[in-house]
């Protein structure tokens, strides 16, 4: 939860460092991002008006209750439940892209595949 609370802090920055934001969630093949990547992760937003997503994202991950951060769940919580609602009794596939490596998503695909019968029985 490292990045959730530091977000906030990095959203209030003037010129938000997207590559710095980025270190603390993900890692390079070595273990680390090192400068050249971070500054990959920063080339797409040209200036800051181009990071209103990437200022909202952090807000939009839904964590439990029990977020050692304290920061409230997302505004779109009523939306989340109902589109888990659509998700429950779909059944057409859906191909799930998690990655064990991701310190932020890691797992989630556990909950689409205990929620979601277009998840199961994938090959």
């Amino acid at each position: 939860y490292r990045w959730k609370a530091a977000a906030p802090k990095l959203m209030l920055e003037t010129t938000m460092p997207l590559g710095k934001f980025m270190v603390m969630g993900t890692t390079g093949p070595d273990g680390r991002i090192d400068d050249e990547e971070q500054a990959a992760y920063s080339a797409p937003f040209p200036s800051d008006e181009f990071k209103a997503a990437a200022r909202r994202f952090p807000e939009l991950v839904p964590t439990p209750d029990s977020d050692p951060t304290g920061r409230p769940q997302s505004c779109e919580g009523e939306n989340n439940a109902a589109a888990w609602e659509v998700f429950k009794s779909w059944h057409k596939p859906v191909l799930l892209a998690f990655s064990d490596g991701d310190s932020v998503m890691r797992g989630s695909d556990q909950i689409w595949l205990q929620h979601c019968p277009g998840t199961r029985d994938q090959q």
